[in-house]
């Protein structure tokens, strides 16, 4: 199984900035990380931050994605604050929140079964960050551009 941990800032970008312009656009984009991804896992924190912004429609928004597609899951492993800020700074809480499950998850037994975590962000501070820990990443700028060698223009 192939996960993706997405920051809110390709959240943004894609379940509503590119749902907005286009829809077939973002149905595409839906079918290439549903091929490529087995689950998109959503941090708590993250959510949080999509939401901090129009929450009452993101929301909704949010929870039609979640309903049409299945691979869009809220992530199990659940972080308490202190752990997180083992990342701060240079990362904003989000961000320390999806790294630090991703940490948990790579130390744990009950999800043996995933093969491989990618952290998806735009924030190249917290790619970085990311890299060092050991941490598979894949940038927004790649995404874009396998996304374009499909034909699919973000």
């Amino acid at each position: 199984m192939n996960v993706a941990m997405m920051d809110n800032d390709v959240l943004v970008e894609i379940f509503d900035l590119t749902w907005k312009r286009d829809r077939k656009v973002f149905k595409k984009v839906m079918e290439y990380l549903t091929l490529r991804f087995s689950r998109i896992w959503i941090s708590d924190v993250v959510k949080e931050e999509f939401l901090r912004y129009n929450r009452q429609k993101r929301g909704k928004l949010l929870k039609r994605h979640m309903k049409k597609y299945p691979i869009l899951k809220y992530c199990p492993i659940k972080v308490a604050e202190h752990e997180r800020e083992l990342f701060i700074p240079p990362l904003d809480e989000g961000e320390a929140d999806a790294l630090y499950q991703i940490s948990k998850l790579h130390t744990s037994r009950e999800y043996s079964y995933i093969r491989s975590i990618s952290f998806v962000s735009n924030d190249q501070e917290a790619l970085k960050h990311a890299q060092n820990e050991g941490i598979q990443t894949l940038s927004y700028n790649e995404l874009r551009t396998a996304l374009r060698e499909m034909g699919v223009i973000l």
